[in-house]
């Protein structure tokens, strides 16, 4: 049997079946860790956190919870040992296994690269060598799962591990984590098991190479038209995606190397054979054998091409030699001419300029290049100065590339001028520029000493006094706008060579909502043309689903688009590009969702990373195959990281959103949000070098989200420029701890002149430079700690509850100890009598205080009572303002738990899509109820269960009263159109009325008959 059969297919077979089926085949069992640590062993944790948690594989089961606080340290693990030693006999050996399962919690969408590697030690074993658990032992091969809250089955055969061998006894073994994580995870059910025989699931199979399951793909005559079609291609006009029609177009291609041959490093390999019987070669070989062609990129799902060139003409116009540049494996003999690829591909092109090391390559320490225009640590990927020479070069590198790709005649949707940058150098050239920045804006050292807190005596001390934090936080800001400058100069240079086409910047995940190093995206943001989302769409918030039904405030809160919606409020109406999207999971279906789920935080196209060949490593053995798959899950076409399967998922997303694309992207889209979330910029800044304070401003954003409430993402300069009074009732301040000095009297403003405004758990107590704040006027308390009681209930009255909310909120914590200034009211108090929300009356408006520690549908209910209460106050119905985007209810007659929903409406085309996905692992149908305008409605359910109808008719009475029965499947996107039946015009605003609430429960009641449309 050959070394893969033995190491990864007994372990593919073996996870795809319980431990505790065919038990009477179990020989022996030397359990280590199952629902708590086993008898007389003790654990030694280093590196991370840990605690038993309940829960685990079973319900009501205990689990080993680790680094659960996010701050593993590299190489942290932890090891048992104790009780009686395990014999290895040769039936050990042949018919043994180390099992565990593990989960990753809530982590899916933190920066990529980020999965959890695992590897073991038996520590007790002379010369005993760490052994990685690779992904082929996981969960039937499919590998780490994207599923936060799953377990997975690790089925490992002891043959794997070199160092055992018969005759030798285990009492200890290490399972410790390669590097490090953010990964928060779980570990339970932890043993060795053996076999009396090896099971005959293990038998029939073990000697079979391990197939794909089969998978097609249309012929390119059967390819859908928005794909066949060069008049669906993506194209740009009035700075969006269209087709040749004008309707809008979605873009998708596959981010690869301008010279495909080449893996991500430039090394090259066209080699065929052998494959390893990794895919089918009749069926899949132009796939992963041949060079992408336009009939190939259309069979595939994709619409575009997405290139990183080759390092050949930069090092040419830099009159450099190879061996000027300190990465070998950059490949810079080949280059065949770029007209050869555009014709072979013909599809319009995303142009990825990114300076990494192993694409345009990195400058040597000696070189042709002078010192001073190079970037000294710590920097990431900017490798030549942003300032002087430096910038001159950054200039060039453009130039040289905007111009051949216009010699070319090529096509050139979209341009990226940087990837994933940070910059924050302290050099002489800054230094002196930042003395000059210093002066400008404190006009004398006084001044800057008095914001600064310190006592500096001269601009070129100020300059170079990294130890004070006003300073540093003033020198990060000196070269974002630096940075900004960069962008805005490169930006209107390329477009000068390629008009037309549109330019941005792509940065690193969570650098939106956490400007620092230089890169402040909200600076960048007005010079990109295309707004460049983060890596992989942008950080989404904690959270996780459930597997089965649960009362609504029991229920928790699964994760939304974070970052993406703030990258939204960025953009306007302007267009949105994920650059690198990473698939996730390793099914058909698990790709389409993917994809699916993150057009849900307005995105207009994205880039599938990686489609480099890696995969075209078939020379170097099977082994050399999965080490990459396992060290680089993310690449699209190495075949035992990403199955072929998985794939095919691309073809099935693009054939859904291309058709009802001019349905659901155009922008502005609707309704206009009556609903402000305000995030402040000096916060996000302060939090940086201040994490004392905790940070639940995404615990309010996912509220809200799944509320359903009818927000926008505003950002505190758009509140200072007077952006609250353009229509918002109301504006939520979510956890602030630091503010910018103009922000507070806008604030006020907005509520004298009639606004509401909810604050939740904090005072906006100081600047970003920790000098205090003056709010007094505008919450009319302070705080000073908390309560001595410990965290109980709230009781909500009925006037103030929403019937999709029901239930009783307890708080996690004792709740903020206000002092209440006289002309302050309590709306709301827990149980010990202690004020949990207040409200304060200024002019024509109020402001609330949230004092309670809430979060999920807890915190949605506590924000609701404060809309019901600022109702009351102005003597108008709840109902009054349609402040939700549609009302989602189960059968229960609750509000719908984790359906993420994105509403975008047209009146004036007679349009209402409703996007929505279910991000509970089991099926639900929920009662779907929107306010529109008066009339009949076509009801089109293009994407998700359509229960056997393609279309039928809804009266906007029968949508309010009774709404509307909807299948969603666990994970997975629907998408809703409503069209006027009539098809005519409407001239109506795009804001609604609030409609009736549902009735309570009506599994019993009578529903509407969804009727065929003629």
């Amino acid at each position: 049997m050959s070394k893969y059969k033995t190491h990864i297919f007994t372990a593919l077979l073996l996870a795809a079946c319980p431990c505790i089926q065919a038990a009477d085949n179990i020989a022996e069992v030397w359990s280590l860790y199952d629902d708590g640590l086993a008898e007389d062993r003790s654990i030694n944790v280093w590196g991370m956190s840990h605690a038993e948690l309940l829960g685990g594989t079973t319900n009501d089961g205990r689990y080993l919870g680790l680094n659960q606080d996010w701050s593993m340290r590299p190489w942290a693990g932890f090891k048992i040992t104790g009780g009686d030693p395990l014999p290895l006999t040769k039936d050990w050996m042949e018919k043994g296994f180390l099992f565990f399962q593990f989960n990753q919690t809530v982590t899916r969408y933190d920066e990529p690269n980020g999965q959890l590697n695992l590897q073991v030690i038996f520590s007790d074993i002379g010369n005993s060598k760490n052994e990685r658990i690779l992904s082929g032992f996981i969960d039937g091969g499919r590998g780490r799962d994207e599923d936060p809250a799953s377990w997975q089955e690790v089925w490992v055969p002891l043959s794997h591990f070199r160092s055992l061998s018969a005759g030798k006894e285990l009492s200890t073994i290490v399972l410790q984590v390669m590097r490090d994580t953010k990964l928060p995870f779980g570990i339970d059910d932890l043993k060795l098991i053996r076999f009396n025989e090896l099971p005959q699931w293990y038998l029939k199979n073990a000697n079979q190479d391990y197939k794909q399951p089969d998978v097609e793909w249309p012929t390119a005559d059967e390819v859908n038209p928005f794909l066949q079609s060069r008049d669906h291609w993506p194209r740009v006009q009035n700075n969006a995606f269209v087709d040749a029609s004008g309707r809008r177009s979605f873009v998708i291609n596959p981010y690869v190397r301008e010279v495909q041959e080449f893996d991500l490093w430039g090394n090259g390999d066209a080699s065929s054979t052998p494959v390893h019987d990794l895919f089918d070669v009749q069926a899949h070989g132009w796939i992963y054998n041949e060079l992408l062609t336009e009939t190939s990129l259309g069979r595939l799902g994709f619409n575009s091409l997405s290139v990183t060139m080759p390092p050949k003409p930069w090092v040419e116009h830099l009159k450099m030699n190879v061996d000027d540049f300190n990465e070998s494996a950059v490949n810079f003999a080949q280059a065949p001419p770029l007209k050869d690829m555009l014709r072979r591909t013909r599809m319009p092109l995303h142009v990825d300029t990114v300076c990494w090391p192993w694409t345009l390559g990195r400058p040597a320490e000696k070189n042709a290049l002078p010192e001073h225009v190079i970037t000294p640590d710590p920097h990431h990927w900017v490798h030549y100065k942003i300032i002087g020479d430096g910038k001159q070069l950054w200039m060039d590198l453009w130039r040289t590339y905007a111009e051949r790709y216009a010699e070319a005649g090529a096509n050139v949707l979209t341009f990226e001028l940087m990837n994933e940058p940070a910059y924050l150098p302290e050099t002489e050239d800054h230094h002196l520029e930042f003395e000059t920045w210093l002066e400008e804006r404190y006009h004398t050292i006084r001044n800057l000493n008095r914001v600064w807190g310190s006592e500096v005596d001269t601009w070129k001390a100020a300059a170079r006094a990294r130890k004070i934090e006003g300073r540093n936080l003033d020198y990060d800001e000196y070269i974002a706008h630096r940075f900004a400058d960069l962008i805005k100069d490169g930006s209107e240079m390329v477009q000068d060579i390629l008009p037309g086409t549109l330019i941005g910047l792509q940065t690193m995940s969570t650098y939106t909502y956490r400007p620092r190093n230089g890169v402040w995206k909200h600076l960048v943001a007005p010079h990109e043309t295309v707004v460049m989302s983060p890596t992989d769409g942008g950080s989404w918030t904690k959270g996780s689903g459930r597997s089965e039904w649960s009362p609504i405030l029991e229920t928790p809160i699964a994760e939304a688009p974070f970052e993406g919606d703030l990258i939204s409020a960025l953009a306007g109406d302007g267009m949105v590009i994920d650059n690198e999207r990473y698939m996730g999971g390793q099914g058909r279906e698990d790709t389409f969702n993917t994809l699916w789920k993150n057009v849900f935080s307005g995105v207009d196209g994205f880039s599938i990373f990686s489609w480099n060949k890696r995969g075209w490593s078939w020379k170097d053995g099977r082994d050399k195959v999965e080490t990459l798959g396992d060290r680089f899950p993310f690449t699209a076409l190495n075949p035992t990281a990403r199955r072929t399967e998985s794939l095919r998922g691309i073809y099935d997303f693009s054939t859904s959103i291309l058709p009802i694309a001019d349905d659901i992207l155009p922008k502005p889209w609707g309704p206009d949000a009556r609903i402000a979330y305000v995030f402040s910029w000096d916060d996000a800044r302060r939090r940086e070098i201040d994490q004392s304070h905790g940070d639940k401003r995404d615990a309010y954003y996912a509220a809200m989200k799944y509320a359903h409430w009818s927000f926008e993402m505003l950002p505190s300069d758009r509140v200072i420029q007077g952006a609250l009074q353009r229509g918002f009732d109301v504006a939520v301040l979510p956890h602030t701890v630091f503010a910018e000095s103009q922000l507070p009297p806008a604030l006020l403003n907005f509520v004298r002149q009639g606004g509401a405004l909810i604050v939740g758990e904090a005072v906006l107590g100081s600047d970003r430079y920790g000098h205090p704040l003056d709010n007094s006027e505008l919450l009319g308390l302070t705080l000073s700690g908390r309560t001595d009681h410990a965290a109980d209930t709230i009781q909500v009255p009925d006037a103030l509850s929403a019937p999709s909310l029901p239930g009783v909120i307890r708080s996690r914590l004792p709740a903020l100890d206000l002092k209440l200034s006289e002309d302050v009211e309590v709306v709301l108090r827990d149980n010990h009598g202690n004020p949990v929300l207040t409200r304060h009356a200024i002019g024509n408006g109020h402001v609330y205080f949230q004092a309670a520690d809430l979060v999920g549908y807890q915190l949605a209910k506590i924000m609701e009572a404060a809309l019901r209460d600022r109702a009351k106050q102005k003597g108008v119905s709840p109902e009054d303002k349609n402040f939700r985007l549609a009302d989602i209810r189960d059968h229960k007659g609750q509000l719908a738990g984790n359906v993420l929903l994105s509403r975008r409406s047209y009146p004036e085309r007679g349009i209402h899509a409703f996007l929505l996905m279910n991000f509970d692992r089991y099926p639900k149908t929920i009662r779907f109820g929107a306010d529109l305008e008066p009339g009949d409605w076509s009801v089109d359910l293009p994407v998700g269960d359509d229960t056997g109808v393609e279309r039928a008719t809804i009266s906007s009475t029968e949508l309010q009263r009774t709404g509307l029965s909807l299948n969603l499947a666990p994970g997975a996107p629907n998408v809703l159109i409503l069209r006027e039946k009539d098809g005519s015009k409407l001239s109506t605003s795009a804001s609604f009325r609030q409609m009736p609430h549902l009735p309570q429960d009506y599994s019993g009641s009578k529903t509407h008959e969804v009727v065929p449309a003629k």
